[in-house]
């Protein structure tokens, strides 16, 4: 697929534009603004909208509009849902607050608390269209719809207070600054998605607001659980790998620091988007030139390697290999006997050693014990052998860690780079005090009913050696739930996030990202709710590979309980 409008689900849009307000000055382009987003949308083949242009843009209208979207024809749940506002926008206390403070003792009451509104053309004698009033809409909205609903406000972000709404997603700016020809925010809006019109499967929410800033040089804000989300999509969202980066004035950022374990000469892939897809392809790769504080550093390009014509205004980066120490690879000597190989067999040993010259984090070792991967040539594929950590060595049996690549150059490329991007995330120190911030525990979990499976009981603990290494061994086509259990030892609270490691495939997937933080050890316990687990996909390509769902899990506020099932393979199988 080519044009990922083809994968955008239909919208309908609401589009207000007031220039004209009774008593008060009117705006220069705010129906401009309007029509110019209207006609991005019909290229991107919305539906025929709704237009309220000045004296047609009323308080019933505009919620008559909005209240009409539960019951359109052809409207389907989660199709995409679009609101846009330009003009005046203002703070009011809200009446209704003020109404349900009467009776209270006088010394104790408070001033009633302001909300900030839309203000529709008539908003002098009909009042405006509150914050508060649009979350209820737009709640009711999405119970009927769906919650694939964006707002785009161009008026001041910092009137509002939308306290992270789950149903709907609000991108506005800072500064709300018009022209004779538009606002800059909408300008920017309508340039970005005319920009990345054939490539909107890769835009999430938060990427569109960080690049209408970078377009018009100002803060854009955007409010959401879901602002991670694909822009006008209820599928996709932003992978956890991806740091998000800017340019300014010449100078490339990368958006963490020491704070996040970056280091001086740290090497990152670089890509224009932060999907996890395989349309999202590896540009070029920075090195780290200096690290600014805890959470910046500055980019620069590899001394020896080709520069791009890089004008990207936001990217984003994963980190791709440590610092001084290129990932050991030994090339068994099978590998050079190429006569001998099938006429379908494309990698050669020139081949080979070309790509690890070249390679920014790999390099040839001669003897099998100082490496950290081997490679191996069978029939019609190539086998990466990762040996284990130093300390580990002996532990990681051949059969059981290994990954099998067709024999084609650019095969051979992908596995060599996950085979070091494994090597290297593992091998990382930690950051210093971490370990003992977590009590861990591992234990086997008791089988459960059937449809229970969210409530894992804990049973027997399975020993941890020297605080690192645990072992679960199972009999053919046995399996088994393991739960891993963390406490905060802290006085601080904690965001925990647990990813497995699979030497069978060089994957790195997350077995547990953290819904809230956990709180200090001597604070008190309040219970909550974990969402059921959801299944994550990918392409052998994809920059991390999800290779497995993500685990049942449950926790309070100072203990995590994930739950991971393992299964021993069948040997009449081959692995693949």
């Amino acid at each position: 697929m080519t044009d990922s409008r083809l994968t955008i689900p239909k919208i309908h849009a609401i589009l207000v534009g007031i220039n004209t307000y009774a008593d008060q000055q009117p705006l220069k382009s705010a129906v401009k603004d309007a029509q110019a987003f209207n006609k991005v949308l019909k290229k991107l083949d919305a539906s025929k909208p709704t237009l309220l242009l000045d004296i047609d843009a009323k308080h019933e209208s505009i919620i008559a509009a909005l209240d009409s979207l539960q019951y359109k024809d052809g409207l389907t749940r989660d199709d995409a849902i679009v609101f846009f506002f330009s003009g005046y926008a203002g703070r009011a206390k809200d009446a209704a607050e003020d109404d349900a403070k009467e009776g209270v003792i006088e010394g104790e009451k408070e001033g009633p608390k302001e909300v900030g509104m839309i203000c529709p053309t008539d908003f002098m004698e009909k009042g405006g269209i509150s914050d508060q009033m649009l979350v209820k809409l737009f709640d009711r909205i999405s119970k009927a719809c769906g919650n694939n609903i964006t707002v785009f406000l161009d008026c001041l972000s910092g009137t509002f207070n939308w306290d992270n709404p789950s149903s709907f997603v609000v991108v506005t700016p800072l500064d709300a600054t018009e022209t004779v020809n538009g606002g800059t925010f909408t300008q920017s809006l309508c340039k970005i998605l005319a920009d990345e019109s054939k490539s909107l499967d890769l835009l999430t929410v938060r990427s569109l607001a960080d690049k209408i800033g970078a377009n018009m040089d100002s803060k854009v804000e955007c409010y959401g659980t879901n602002v991670d989300r694909v822009v006008f999509n209820s599928v996709g969202e932003a992978f956890h790998a991806f740091i998000p980066c800017h340019t300014d004035h010449g100078s490339m950022n990368l958006g963490a620091g020491s704070a996040h374990g970056v280091e001086l000469g740290a090497i990152y892939a670089i890509y224009r988007s932060n999907i996890n897809s395989t349309k999202n392809r590896v540009l070029t790769y920075l090195v780290v030139s200096s690290v600014d504080d805890s959470l910046s550093a500055k980019l620069s390009f590899l001394e020896g390697q080709p520069r791009v014509d890089f004008k990207l205004p936001i990217f984003y980066a994963v980190a791709s290999h440590l610092p001084g120490e290129s990932v050991k690879v030994n090339l068994s000597t099978s590998i050079a006997v190429t006569e001998s190989s099938p006429s379908s067999i494309e990698v050669d040993a020139s081949v080979v050693k070309e790509m690890l010259r070249s390679s920014p984090y790999s390099t040839e070792v001669d003897n099998p014990e100082d490496a950290n991967i081997t490679v191996e040539l069978e029939s019609n594929h190539v086998r990466f052998l990762w040996k284990g950590l130093q300390e580990d060595r002996g532990r990681v049996q051949p059969d059981l860690a290994a990954t099998r690549i067709y024999s084609d150059a650019s095969r051979f490329k992908l596995g060599l780079e996950l085979a070091a991007r494994f090597q290297y995330h593992l091998s990382r120190p930690p950051l210093s005090g971490i370990a003992g911030d977590f009590d861990i525990q591992l234990h086997k979990v008791k089988e459960q009913p059937d449809g229970d499976t969210n409530k894992p009981e804990v049973g027997e603990k399975i020993p941890i050696t020297d605080g690192r290494f645990a072992e679960v061994k199972l009999t053919t086509s046995e399996s088994c739930q393991v739960c891993l259990i963390l406490h905060n030892n802290t006085e601080h609270p904690l965001w925990s996030y647990v990813f497995i490691f699979d030497p069978k495939s060089f994957a790195i997937y997350p077995w547990y990202s953290a819904k809230a933080s956990l709180l200090p050890k001597d604070a008190p316990e309040i219970p909550t709710t974990v969402p059921k687990s959801c299944t994550s996909h990918s392409d052998e390509e994809d920059v991390v590979p999800l290779l497995r769902s993500q685990p049942a899990a449950q926790w309070t506020s100072k203990r995590i309980t994930i739950v991971e099932t393992y299964n021993t393979p069948d040997p009449s199988k081959p692995v693949n």
